[in-house]
């Protein structure tokens, strides 16, 4: 039934494309000049219609159901490969060989895109370009976002990636190289670096994902924002005035799970879960959804990943998963540890209700007293450091609450109150978004809070719980 109109959908574009009257001819010539830019290829909208033509009687075999998040998991569209003889170079430099790229079609058969696949195994469209292509408008730069294929990035996270590429911190220019391409020309030495959804994600060995990167001038400025695909080449992601979705887990009230220095927002747990569902539909060779049981049910699990991520095809190892009973409801996020699969804790987040710890810090067993100015650089330290899995500290701390919401982690307190050398008896504790929240000390083979100078509480108050 889904292909039941093919031959007469094809027809009809085909009758339209090779009429001979001066009209239907001058419409073929506008049809002829409709292409799709694909970074380094073009391909003409009317080589694609003729080559579906031609495949009429077999488009049924060759199609292949495009069920992705770049069309909301919509199960009405299609994609068939394009032959590579169909495309165009761009430029003659710098052109990558053995690109794979897709059209995509509706159930009647009619173009919707040009897609390829990202390093992520996400996918991306081709921009289209004709004579009711929009002319660029006057927007600020600073009023654009960038669309990435399903991906909708904020002018303030692109200009946040790009003032750390520019910072003088070591790390960072370990990601910060030249673009060779066909994208600029060779004489405009632009410089690309991996988009951040995180303040500090390039810092103390965390890998970005090297999918999306900000295009800057030699002077700074911001170019355009790039994405890989499958095979090394890059494409162009649209500017648009749409808004990105908020992620932001200090606004309002959030339900989800944490999961060690991790929170996993049940919104987009949700989301995880149609995806996985819409994945275990498809007869092509599928890593995930695996199947999941263990005592009290039966399920599937996939992937999880923090900040609005998802799980796609190359997108590399993940020890977090979304579990879900046989018809893909959530039944909880979990965490792979030492080969076992261990439940994470349903939490809720919110504002920070608790005003910023400005006191300076005594510990009393030992009478050890730390500067507000001291502990903050070793809170900006562990929050650098934050989520690395090649490193003891951060560690998570287990005990009674402070003032500031958590969860929390702890960072060791170093001799002379420096941020390196041996670590002594006191820790900072902070919770994952990096906001100071107390001192503890270790006396006794326990740990116990210490008080603020200024009045001598203890943040969270008096409480008779172990700290771990």
């Amino acid at each position: 039934m889904l292909f039941s109109l093919v031959k007469v959908a094809l027809s009809l574009i085909f009758v339209t494309n090779t009429a001979s009257t001066d009209l239907e001819q001058e419409q073929l010539i506008f049809t002829k000049s409709a292409y799709y830019d694909c970074g380094s290829w073009i391909v003409y909208k009317n080589d694609i219609q003729n080559m579906l033509f031609e495949k009429r009687m077999n488009i049924h075999r060759i199609a292949s159901p495009f069920n992705e998040l770049l069309y909301n998991l919509d199960s009405n569209y299609w994609r068939i490969k394009i032959p590579e003889h169909l495309f165009t170079a761009s430029f003659i430099h710098h052109t990558r060989p053995g690109f794979i790229f897709y059209v995509i079609i509706n159930q009647m058969v009619e173009i919707v895109d040009v897609v390829s696949e990202m390093r992520n195994g996400h996918y991306i469209k081709c921009k289209r370009v004709d004579k009711s292509t929009p002319e660029s408008s006057n927007l600020d730069q600073n009023e654009y976002s960038y669309e990435c294929g399903h991906e909708l990035f904020s002018h303030k996270i692109v200009q946040m990636s790009a003032n750390l590429a520019q910072s003088n911190n070591g790390k960072n220019k370990l990601y910060h190289n030249p673009y060779f391409g066909p994208l600029y020309w060779p004489e405009s030495d632009y410089s690309i670096y991996p988009l951040s959804r995180e303040k500090n994600q390039h810092y103390g060995g965390k890998k970005p994902e090297n999918v999306y990167f900000v295009v800057i001038s030699p002077a700074g400025k911001i170019i355009d924002v790039i994405a890989e695909l499958k095979h090394g080449d890059f494409i162009k992601c649209a500017k648009t005035t749409k808004e990105p979705p908020d992620i932001d887990l200090d606004k309002g009230l959030r339900l989800g799970y944490s999961c060690g220095v991790l929170f996993f927002d049940i919104n987009n747990m949700k989301r995880t879960a149609e995806l996985a569902k819409a994945k275990s539909l498809h007869r092509r060779r599928r890593v995930y959804p695996k199947k999941y049981i263990d005592d009290s049910f039966e399920g599937y699990m996939y992937p999880l990943f923090p900040f609005g991520r998802f799980y796609g095809t190359a997108s590399g190892p993940s020890k977090y998963f979304i579990i879900m009973d046989k018809s893909f409801n959530i039944k909880y996020a979990a965490v792979k540890s030492s080969g076992q699969i261990k439940p994470c804790v349903e939490s809720l987040r919110g504002n920070e209700a608790a005003p910023l710890e400005t006191d300076n810090f005594i510990c009393g067993h030992s009478n050890m007293k730390f500067t507000i100015e001291v502990l903050l650089e070793n809170v900006e330290s562990a929050c650098k450091a934050l989520g690395t899995i090649t490193r003891s500290y951060p560690a998570n701390y287990d005990g009674p609450a402070f003032n500031v919401q958590g969860p929390y982690v702890t960072w060791p307190i170093r001799n002379g109150n420096s941020v390196t050398g041996p670590p002594t008896k006191f820790r900072v504790v902070m919770n994952t978004r990096c906001k100071l929240a107390g001192v503890i000390e270790k006396y006794n083979e326990l740990f116990y809070k210490c008080r603020r100078s200024k009045d001598n509480s203890i943040p969270g108050g008096e409480s008779e719980m172990t700290i771990t």
